[in-house]
């Protein structure tokens, strides 16, 4: 093997290489937004102030865009007295007739202490 044999092979190699490490990162630094726009040396951006015509008469409510207004218009996370409370008396019920075995007892009594961590305060 000659010595322009051995320099192309490495040269070969090192592209493969480098190919094989740089076109993954450019799919991972595109996926996180790095890239952020073209940029001239020497120029300066300025901002400039929106200002939006305000309307008197007709005034639209604003509105979250989805998924934002689905989680926005979802019930709160908690559980009313009175249905807490008829849920904890049948546990209580089955739990004084007995008959269960110790896990079924176990899971009621984790179902009640649920229950009472929901209840709306």
């Amino acid at each position: 093997m000659t010595d322009l044999q051995r320099n192309t092979r490495t040269l070969v190699v090192c592209f493969v290489v480098a190919m094989g490490g740089l076109i993954p990162l450019r799919f991972i630094a595109e996926g996180q937004g790095v890239s952020a726009g073209t940029a001239i040396l020497g120029e300066t951006i300025e901002q400039q102030e929106v200002i939006l015509p305000v309307l008197e008469n007709n005034v639209e409510e604003v509105s979250l865009e989805a998924p934002y207004n689905k989680i926005d218009n979802q019930k709160p996370a908690c559980v009313e007295e009175t249905e807490a409370q008829m849920v904890i008396d049948g546990l209580n019920q089955r739990i004084a007739e007995g008959g269960l075995t110790e896990e079924e007892t176990v899971k009621m009594y984790e179902t009640i202490w649920q229950i009472e961590s929901e209840k709306c305060k």
